[in-house]
């Protein structure tokens, strides 16, 4: 868990360089709230004509498509475009309607765009995507989104990556687990144990119930001087010290903060002092 959380509030605290750094190029979308009012032509058109603008819904989470191979290894190709996504086509824009209402589409191989609807609320909506077809199916096409935009986007997805990352899978015991706790003994048949432990799940706090905690922290001059060293770095190992830190020293106010709970904490510092409409008052 500490893995895991600690890797998807990296990408919070990095927010701040890969929108410094795109906003040069721009940041894209490949799902539109609205009709965009310019769509870059890709290289591998001759022509706008190609194509396709349409409503769509996704109909579930965007595929990443690189993963280790059956070896364990990190793969030896990288796909340009890594993601896949399910979509129904509501209605068309502009252009030719594809001959099935669902379709499966590639996306991402621009530099800096934001990910795919993710959450339930963002797999509810309805979204403007522009795309073309080509020998080897459909590709999506990103199109401009503002700083303000990405961020809040980004951060939402990265919040239910979190709490994600603390919800057991349906059906698993949500309450506790059963750990075996040595061989048979005392003529008990095979395969059965000596003694059973319980021990209860804990899970990641509401940001409500970790706020107050967040609040004593930006009142610390020396912790707020690190955030501001971290963020934007772009450097994935600061980050993680930043939040073994924040988790050392919310555990001094608070004996039960975990380090999911400190992950979050972590966002709820950032959204504080980059002035995001939050305050420590």
């Amino acid at each position: 868990m500490r893995s895991l959380a600690g890797c998807l509030v990296c990408a919070v605290l990095i927010w701040t360089a890969t929108v410094a750094k795109a906003t040069a190029d721009g940041l894209l979308t490949y799902f539109s709230e609205e009709v965009p009012p310019a769509i870059p032509i890709p290289e591998a058109l001759s022509s706008e004509d190609q194509i396709v603008l349409a409503k769509v819904r996704v109909l579930s989470r965007p595929a990443y498509l690189v993963g280790p191979d059956q070896s364990g290894q990190p793969p030896q190709i990288i796909p340009r475009e890594p993601w896949s996504a399910w979509l129904q086509v509501l209605d068309v824009i502009r252009g030719k309607r594809p001959e099935m209402e669902r379709i499966t589409a590639r996306f991402g191989g621009d530099r800096s765009y934001a990910r795919g609807p993710s959450t339930l609320h963002q797999l509810a909506q309805e979204y403007v995507v522009a795309m073309y077809e080509d020998s080897s199916g459909y590709h999506l096409i990103g199109v401009p989104i503002s700083a303000d935009k990405y961020r809040d986007w980004q951060r939402v997805i990265t919040e239910s990556d979190l709490e994600r990352a603390n919800t057991p899978d349906q059906g698993r015991p949500r309450s506790a687990l059963r750990i075996m706790s040595g061989p048979a003994v005392n003529g008990s048949k095979a395969g059965t144990t000596a003694s059973e432990e319980t021990v209860t799940r804990r899970f990641m706090r509401s940001r409500e119930e970790l706020r107050p905690v967040a609040i004593e922290l930006v009142r610390d001059a020396e912790l707020v001087n690190r955030f501001w060293a971290v963020r934007g770095s772009d450097n994935e190992e600061l980050a993680r010290q930043f939040i073994d830190e924040v988790a050392q020293r919310a555990q001094q106010i608070d004996s039960n903060v975990t380090y999911a709970d400190a992950a979050r904490i972590t966002v709820i510092l950032m959204e504080m002092l980059a002035g995001s409409g939050h305050d420590a008052k």
